[in-house]
């Protein structure tokens, strides 16, 4: 994690948890390649090591929702997404090296699309390579590990389709 994204996420905890939604926006701003538009991120949403991220207009990131992995990955949120609080969203892994002294091998970096008008549940984790389709629903606490499609609702770890929304 560069030290600008340390430093702004730990002047943004400092601010009040539900106020001040432009002020933060314009402090991720600042980072290179984050393009942030004009959402409301409440002050304990934390970014840790993603090349680039990118969030639309009308969006809502709630308390405590992490968005981790590579530098070499991208998080894309776009525009009227609600997610709710401690929310995980990880772009990196690592591939499996039963040959090596550790298992987990070396690291690797996969995007993450969520589209517009999707509604992420509280807790829920959302793993390396997925999309998250158009007006999607993640259940709260589900383990979304494959993409979803739009207008569809899943549940579950790992997470499957239990309802179509069109």
């Amino acid at each position: 994690m560069s030290l600008t994204v340390f430093f702004i996420n730990k002047v943004t905890n400092l601010l009040p948890l539900s106020r001040c939604f432009k002020l933060k926006a314009k402090l991720y701003g600042i980072i290179p390649n984050y393009d942030i538009g004009e959402s409301r991120l409440t002050s304990t949403f934390e970014i840790w090591s993603v090349g680039r991220f990118k969030i639309g207009r009308d969006s809502f990131i709630g308390h405590q929702t992490l968005i981790q992995g590579s530098d070499t990955s991208q998080v894309i949120i776009g525009d009227c997404v609600d997610i709710s609080s401690r929310v995980n969203i990880i772009t990196g892994s690592h591939y499996i090296d039963i040959e090596g002294e550790h298992v987990a091998g070396e690291g690797y970096g996969k995007d993450i699309i969520i589209k517009d008008g999707a509604w992420i549940g509280f807790g829920a984790i959302i793993l390396a390579g997925v999309t998250i389709g158009e007006k999607a629903i993640v259940a709260a606490g589900s383990v979304v590990i494959h993409d979803v499609d739009d207008y569809t609702m899943v549940a579950g770890n790992p997470a499957v389709i239990k309802k179509y929304l069109k």
